[in-house]
C-alpha cells in the first residue's frame, strides 16, 4: 500500500514548512525522518494511522491467502521482529475476518519457508534484533507448523528454524546450530546403502535372505551407522527398535549415545526408512544428554507427521 513512502513525501512536500525542498538530499532526508536499519519508535514509517494498519492486515492476509501460505502466521512473525508494531490482538482478529471473507482457509496451507528465515536473520543481523525469541535448552513450542519438502513433508514446532543446505534438511531452535554441529534439533538426510550384508552394529545379521540387488532396511541401517561412525568414532548404539512404520513404511528407530566437543554428552533419536528407490532416509533427532527428555515428545511428533511425496 506504500504507506510508508505517502508519509516521506507528505513530509517534504510544499505544504511543510519545515522542509526545504530546494535542496533535498536523500541520506539527510533519511536521518531527517529517522527513515533507516536503525528505527526508532519515533521513525516515521512507524506513525501509521489506524487505518494504514487494517489496510495492510487485509492485503497481507489475501497476498498469502493467494500463495498458499497460512497468513495466521503472519501475526507470530511480527511478535518480538517489531515490537511496536500494531496490538497482535488485533491484528489477528483482522486476519482471521479477512480469512472468512476469502471463503475460509484452503487445505494443505505452508506455514513457514526456509527464504523466509533467510530475509529475516539477514534483516536482524542488519537492525540488531533477533527474527526469533526461542533459545536452546528451551521446550519446543506445543504449535506446530508444516514443513513442504519436495520429497516429503513432516510438522515441527513454530518457534524452529528450517534451513536447506544441499540435500540435508535442518530443522532447529534458533540457537540450534554451531557452524560444524547440531547441538538441538532434528536432521533429514538420505543416504545410500551398497548392499553390504554385515557391518560392526548389534544387530548386524541380516532380517531376511537377501538377493545382491535386494538391501533390507536392517542392513541398509547398518552401513549407515557405520558411515556415521567415520566422523563420530564414540557413538554407540543403546537401543535399537525394528517394529516401527513412518508414513505406513516399515521404520527402525534407535537411541544413540555419543560424545561431542561441543555439547558433552548427547542422545540422538535415529529413524530410517527405506524407501523403494533405494534410499535409506534417516531422521537425527539431537539433544544433550540431560536435555533430551525435553525434546523426545517433539521427536517423535515430527516423525509421526512425516508423509512421502510418492
Amino acid at each position: 500500500m506504500r504507506h510508508a513512502t505517502q508519509q516521506v513525501s507528505k513530509a517534504y512536500s510544499d505544504d511543510n514548512p519545515n522542509y526545504n525542498r530546494s535542496r533535498v538530499n536523500v541520506q539527510d532526508a533519511m536521518s531527517q525522518f529517522d527513515i533507516g536499519f536503525e528505527y526508532g519508535s519515533d521513525s516515521l514509517i512507524f506513525k501509521y494511522s489506524p487505518a494504514f494498519e487494517r489496510e495492510a492486515d487485509i492485503i497481507a492476509t489475501q497476498i498469502l491467502h493467494d500463495a498458499n501460505f497460512d497468513p495466521r502466521q503472519m501475526t507470530s512473525a511480527f511478535t518480538g521482529f517489531f515490537s511496536n508494531h500494531a496490538n497482535s490482538a488485533s491484528q489477528s482478529a483482522r486476519v482471521q475476518r479477512e480469512i472468512q471473507n476469502l471463503g475460509g482457509l484452503r487445505r494443505n496451507l505452508r506455514g513457514d519457508s526456509p527464504d523466509l528465515h533467510t530475509a529475516q536473520n539477514r534483516l536482524g543481523g542488519a537492525a540488531g534484533f533477533s527474527a526469533s525469541n526461542s533459545r536452546s535448552g528451551e521446550r519446543p513450542a506445543t504449535t506446530m507448523i508444516s514443513y513442504e519438502g519436495r520429497d516429503f513433508s513432516l510438522r515441527y514446532p513454530s518457534d524452529w528454524r528450517v534451513s536447506e543446505r544441499n540435500d540435508v534438511v535442518t530443522i532447529a531452535p534458533a540457537n540450534g546450530n554451531t557452524s560444524d554441529e547440531l547441538l538441538y534439533g532434528m536432521r533429514i538426510a538420505t543416504f545410500e546403502p551398497q548392499n553390504s550384508l554385515y557391518g560392526r552394529n548389534s544387530f548386524n545379521a541380516p532380517d531376511s535372505i537377501s538377493t545382491p540387488d535386494r538391501t533390507t532396511l536392517r542392513q541398509a541401517t547398518d552401513e549407515l551407522l557405520d558411515y556415521l561412525r567415520q566422523s563420530n568414532p564414540n557413538m554407540r548404539v543403546v537401543r535399537t527398535d525394528s517394529r516401527g512404520e513412518v508414513d505406513r513404511q516399515a521404520s527402525m528407530t534407535m537411541e544413540i549415545a555419543n560424545d561431542t566437543a561441543a555439547s558433552g554428552r548427547e542422545t540422538d533419536r535415529v529413524v530410517t526408512v527405506l524407501r523403494p528407490n533405494g534410499l535409506l532416509y534417516y531422521f537425527i533427532g539431537v539433544a544433550p544428554e540431560r536435555e533430551f527428555n525435553r525434546y523426545e515428545s517433539t521427536f517423535d511428533d515430527m516423525i509421526a507427521s512425516v508423509r512421502f511425496n510418492d
